[in-house]
């Protein structure tokens, strides 16, 4: 049974960004034909001292990883700076529900306070209602809904 498997979480490392790059390509599959951009901004996330990056495990195999950053900008209902920010998180389908998501929000914010930060803040696309109930199960509360518009200038 899946959730019976013992389960380690570790920060991820550069010999481990192929087994995130595909995950997150699971995750954006709109990256399909650049995947090499998804790499990079992946790596950049590796190798940034303001940015966690951890992973779930079972049998050395990479089952999940969430990913955060501090965020200097400015964060829809933040009142200081800088704001953790969840960046992104996938946990395949067959492991879900067991937990490893709010496992992985705890060690961010554990991660965050050891920086002196005190606010931890996250995004959801409007219709991910799965996401809304989990960001409200461990404790983030909805600051507002956004619709974003472009127009091409030309």
């Amino acid at each position: 049974m899946k959730d019976m498997e013992q389960k380690q979480f570790s920060e991820i490392t550069s010999d481990q960004l192929s087994e995130w790059l595909e995950l997150a390509m699971q995750m954006w599959p709109h990256y399909r034909k650049k995947r090499h951009v998804l790499e990079a901004e992946l790596k950049d996330y590796l190798n940034s001292p303001d940015a966690v990056v951890l992973g779930c495990f079972i049998d050395g195999k990479l089952i999940g990883f969430q990913y955060a950053g501090l965020r200097s900008e400015y964060v829809a209902g933040a009142t200081t700076r800088p704001v953790c920010y969840l960046e992104g998180a996938y946990v395949l389908p067959e492991y879900r529900r067991q937990g490893i998501s709010s496992e992985f929000v705890r060690m961010v914010e554990e991660w965050a306070r050891e920086r002196g930060i005190t606010e931890l803040a996250s995004d959801a696309e409007l219709e991910n209602a799965v996401s809304h109930q989990f960001h409200k199960k461990n404790g983030f509360r909805e600051i507002k809904r956004t619709v974003s518009y472009i127009k091409r200038l030309s």
